[in-house]
């Protein structure tokens, strides 16, 4: 290599980190105030967020607001988790330490706030106009995440970190994961009656019993309480018995939170097995009011595994659920009979005997194998 070579390489080298380095600065630079665009995030009135559109890659769905609800209409219109949702919001509210990270196009896909790899998040108003639009990029470190404004190149670093949330993570984006995974929640200070279970030609119907209150009675030697009887749970079909209170107490507890794993087309009600249940439960309250649970066929769930389609009766959702919410709300007679008492064995057999104590007739006792045969034991108090 000639000398003219070299001094030409070197010159390219120069340049070549000089560009590098003024390139480096246009997409890293020093911290400087937000735009106005991106302060107004903070100052966003929940109340008038009507619909939320969110879109990563290919996917895009919306979630809109019924009222105080939310709903995804991707999902036949099925409920939205409407606290995940106002943590959400909240986190627009929260936003604040912004510090600009990059300037150029050419530094999106590093921060991941690129059409491919960034969640964009618009947020309309009632008449469907955006109120905000920007994309969510990686986090950056624990309490912060990268952000762009979608019609603009520059990069920012806000606190909180905006991809903290469950319904962010991971590499989709899917509306399942907004999807509300509560089928029914047992109102507080409910009081049931009457519980009916059935499941395949197993049918059992439960009644509360109030028990009797404590009886005064007045006697001669004055007044004597006679004690009354708890309150209890008995069976009453399909035979007359006493339930075990606590395991139809359970049962009613599991009713205070009835979860579910993904929506089901409401249409197909005989796809999900729902035109004759397999399995349910109607609960009566004292005051008259009724729920019913019913459940269905073996149906894949979301996130895999096999569970069961399952509806709230009068609703029009239905829903694929674990197992095992469905077994413990729809007990066998077995489980539900109460456990009688076993009388403790006595030595010799006789009902009503004091345990460790030998009757007098018991052939077991040593006095008699003692005794002369053909008659009785004398009295030794009376021998000498």
């Amino acid at each position: 290599m000639n000398q003219n070579s070299l001094v030409i390489m070197l010159i390219l080298i120069v340049v070549s980190g000089g560009l590098l380095y003024v390139d480096q600065r246009e997409d890293y630079t020093e911290v400087v105030a937000p735009p106005e665009t991106l302060a107004r995030l903070s100052q966003l009135n929940p109340e008038l967020i009507d619909a939320i559109e969110l879109s990563k890659g290919e996917s895009a769905f919306q979630i809109r607001r019924k009222g105080k609800d939310w709903f995804l209409p991707t999902l036949w219109d099925s409920a939205a988790d409407r606290d995940e949702i106002l943590r959400f919001i909240d986190d627009f509210s929260a936003i604040e330490g912004a510090e600009k990270r990059g300037e150029s196009t050419a530094s999106h896909g590093t921060f991941q706030v690129d059409a491919e790899q960034g969640i964009r998040v618009v947020l309309k108003d009632l008449d469907m106009k955006p109120m905000a639009d920007f994309v969510i990029g990686k986090s950056d470190g624990a309490g912060r995440s990268f952000l762009r404004l979608s019609d603009e190149d520059q990069v920012y670093s806000v606190k909180p970190n905006l991809r903290r949330r469950t319904a962010l993570g991971g590499d989709g984006l899917v509306a399942e994961s907004w999807f509300r995974k509560i089928l029914y929640e047992l109102p507080e200070d409910s009081k049931a009656r009457e519980i009916i279970l059935t499941r395949g030609d197993e049918r059992i119907v439960l009644e509360w019993v109030p028990g009797a209150p404590a009886d005064a009675i007045t006697g001669e030697s004055g007044e004597l309480v006679k004690s009354g009887t708890d309150p209890e749970w008995w069976i009453r079909e399909p035979e007359n018995i006493r339930a075990d209170t606590n395991t139809v107490k359970g049962l009613i507890s599991a009713l205070k939170n009835v979860r579910c794993e993904g929506p089901l087309d409401p249409a197909d009600e005989e796809g999900a097995g729902l035109t004759e249940p397999s399995a349910s439960i109607e609960v009566t309250f004292v005051d008259d009011t009724r729920v019913i649970l019913e459940f269905g066929a073996n149906r894949d769930l979301p996130f895999g595994g096999e569970g069961v389609t399952a509806r709230l009766k009068g609703d029009r959702r239905i829903v694929v659920t674990q197992n095992w919410v469905r077994d413990g709300l729809i007990k066998g007679l077995a489980e539900l009979k109460a456990v009688e008492p076993v009388a403790p064995k006595v030595q010799g057999g006789a009902e009503g005997a004091i345990p460790g104590v030998i009757p007098a007739n018991d052939p077991a006792d040593p006095a008699k194998e003692k005794a002369p045969a053909g008659g009785a034991a004398g009295n030794p108090a009376e021998e000498g």
